[in-house]
C-alpha cells in the first residue's frame, strides 16, 4: 500500500496491547517454531546436564573440580589481567603456588573500592570493552558498581544455576513463571507485561501502588503461574496487599526470591500470603557466590561449581565452627572478561556446619544476615542488625505498605513510612513507636517519623530497608554476636 506505514513490524509491536490470553497464544506458537536463544543452545544444555550431574558428586569430586578451576582461573589472570599480575608480584604470589585449596589464602582479598579504583585494569589485555555486557550493581550498600560481562556467556551460567534450584520443586523449563523483580514495560507504561519467548508474566516491582497490585491479582488469577520469583521487599510489599485485602492467590509450587537479604520475619508473611514455601538464594551482579536453599529448607547450599565460597572471621581466617558469623568471600569462575578473586562481599553469613538431609553433599551456609550496613547504631556505639525489627509479627505492620529507616547519627533513626489506606499516620505512628520501643532502648535510640507518599527504589527496582550512614566494622558485630 503506497503512503502507508502498515507493516508486520507495526503489527507486531501492537501484541503488548493484547489481553492476557491472546499473547500467550501467540507465545505458545513462537516457542514452537523459534528456539529460545539460549536455553535451546547445545552449549547451555551440556552445561545444565553437567549441573544435574554435578549436584549429588561426594564433597572430595566438588573440591576437586573446584581446584582445578581455581588453578587455571588463577594462572590466566597471572598472565593476562594487569591488577593481578601487579597484586600478585607484590605478594610474591605465582600460580604454581596453588597446589590445594586452602592456598586460596595466599591471594589477596580485593573490595568493591579496589574495583572501582582500578576497574580498567580488571579487564584482560586484549579485551575490548565496547563488545561487553556492562551490568551495575544493585547500589543498595553504597555505590554502585560497573561489572563487565561476556552477556552469552554470563546469562547461561545464571540461568542453569537458578534453573536447578526451581526443578526442586517439580517446576519444569518453560512452565508458567510470573516475577516481580523489574520494569516490565516503559513503552507501554503498563505495570505488567508478558514474555512469550519464556511464558513469563512480569510483574513491576517499581510500581506497587494499590491499583496495580490489583491487576497484578487479576493477572495472576487468569495466568495461574507456577513459582514466583522476586525481591524480598517487592514480596513483602505484595504479600501485605494480599493480606490486608484477604486475597488468595492460584496455588504456587514455589516463591523464589534472592539479590537481597531474606529476614525471618519477612519469610514468614511471604509464605502466609501466597500459601507455600520460599527458596531463598544467595548472588549479586558480580557473579562470585551463589548459594541456595533445597526443599528441606535446612540452609543455603553452596554452589561449588560457581567458584570458591569463603567465610571469614574478623581476622581473614576461614570459620569451621557451626553458628560461628563470618564476611563471604567469593571467587567466581565465570567470568574471565573481568575475573574477581576474593573479593569480599561484606554480607554476614552464618556457618552451619553440617550436610543436608537431601542427599547433596556441598557445605550449607546456615542463614546470611544481610550486609555490614544493615545494623542501627545506639547512642552509646552497641549495634543492633535490622532484622530484629523487621519481624512483621505486630498488627501495625498491616498498616504499613512501604518502610525504611535511615541513619545518619549514632542513636537518631528517621522511619520513612508509606502507609496502607484508610489508616491515620498518628494511629501507625503511635503502634510502631510502641511496637520498635520493645526492641529498641529508648535510651540508647531515638525514632523520628516522615510519612510519604512513595519511596525511592534503587535502579534495579529494590527497596533499601535501612539507609545507613554510618560506618560499620565488622569487628563490632563479632563482639555483638559473642
Amino acid at each position: 500500500m503506497a503512503g502507508s506505514s502498515f507493516s508486520i513490524k507495526n503489527v507486531w509491536g501492537y501484541r503488548k496491547y493484547l489481553p492476557l490470553p491472546a499473547r500467550r497464544a501467540v507465545g505458545w506458537v513462537k516457542r514452537r517454531v523459534s528456539p529460545h536463544w539460549l536455553w535451546e543452545s547445545k552449549q547451555f544444555i551440556d552445561y545444565f546436564e553437567f549441573l544435574q550431574k554435578s549436584q549429588w558428586w561426594s564433597l572430595e569430586e566438588l573440591q576437586s573440580f573446584q581446584l582445578e578451576q581455581l588453578r587455571v582461573l588463577v594462572k590466566f589472570a597471572y598472565e593476562n589481567v594487569p591488577y593481578y599480575q601487579r597484586s600478585f608480584k607484590e605478594k610474591r604470589v605465582h600460580p604454581s603456588d596453588i597446589k590445594k585449596l586452602e592456598d586460596i589464602q595466599l591471594l589477596p582479598t580485593i573490595t568493591k573500592d579496589d574495583v572501582r579504583s582500578h576497574i580498567d585494569e580488571f579487564i584482560p589485555i586484549g579485551v575490548d570493552k565496547s563488545k561487553l555486557r556492562v551490568w551495575v550493581t544493585g547500589g543498595t550498600s553504597g555505590k554502585p558498581l560497573k561489572v563487565y560481562q561476556d552477556l552469552y556467556y554470563s546469562c547461561m551460567i545464571e540461568e542453569a544455576f537458578s534453573l536447578r534450584q526451581r526443578l526442586w520443586t517439580d517446576y519444569k523449563q518453560y512452565d508458567r513463571k510470573a516475577t516481580l523483580n523489574r520494569d516490565p514495560n516503559k513503552r507501554t507504561f503498563r505495570c505488567w507485561d508478558f514474555n512469550n519467548t519464556e511464558n513469563e508474566l512480569i510483574l513491576s516491582s517499581f510500581d506497587l501502588t494499590e491499583s496495580n497490585m490489583f491487576e497484578f491479582v487479576k493477572a495472576m488469577k487468569e495466568f495461574k503461574p507456577r513459582i514466583l520469583v522476586g525481591y524480598p521487599s517487592a514480596l513483602e510489599i505484595f504479600g501485605r496487599f494480599l493480606i490486608r485485602n484477604e486475597i488468595t492467590l492460584p496455588a504456587l509450587n514455589g516463591v523464589f526470591c534472592g539479590s537481597e537479604a531474606l529476614f525471618p520475619g519477612q519469610r514468614a508473611l511471604i509464605e502466609s500470603a501466597f500459601n507455600c514455601d520460599m527458596f531463598p538464594s544467595y548472588g549479586m551482579s558480580e557473579r562470585v557466590a551463589d548459594a541456595t536453599e533445597c526443599e528441606k529448607h535446612k540452609g543455603y547450599h553452596i554452589s561449588m561449581e560457581y567458584g570458591v565460597f569463603e567465610l571469614l572471621d574478623q581476622n581473614g581466617e576461614p570459620i569451621t565452627k557451626p553458628d560461628v558469623d563470618g564476611v563471604v568471600v567469593g571467587t567466581g569462575f565465570h567470568n574471565n572478561v573481568m575475573p574477581l578473586i576474593r573479593y569480599q562481599m561484606f554480607d554476614i553469613g552464618t556457618y552451619a556446619g553440617e550436610t543436608c538431609a537431601c542427599g547433596r553433599n556441598a557445605p550449607l551456609i546456615k542463614e546470611f544476615k544481610g550486609r555490614l550496613r544493615e545494623y542501627f547504631v545506639g547512642k552509646s556505639g552497641k549495634l543492633m542488625p535490622l532484622q530484629l525489627i523487621w519481624s512483621g509479627r505486630h498488627p501495625v505492620w498491616s498498616k504499613i505498605k512501604e518502610m525504611q529507616f535511615v541513619q545518619e547519627r549514632e542513636g537518631e533513626i528517621l522511619a520513612k513510612i508509606v502507609q496502607a489506606p484508610n489508616y491515620s499516620n498518628e494511629e501507625v505512628m503511635w503502634e510502631l513507636r510502641a511496637e520498635v520501643g520493645k526492641i529498641m532502648n529508648p535510651d540508647d535510640f531515638k525514632i523520628d517519623f516522615q510519612f510519604v507518599d512513595h519511596m525511592a527504589l534503587t535502579h534495579r527496582g529494590k527497596l533499601n530497608f535501612l539507609d545507613q550512614k554510618l560506618p560499620i566494622h565488622f569487628e563490632e558485630i563479632t563482639r555483638l554476636s559473642s
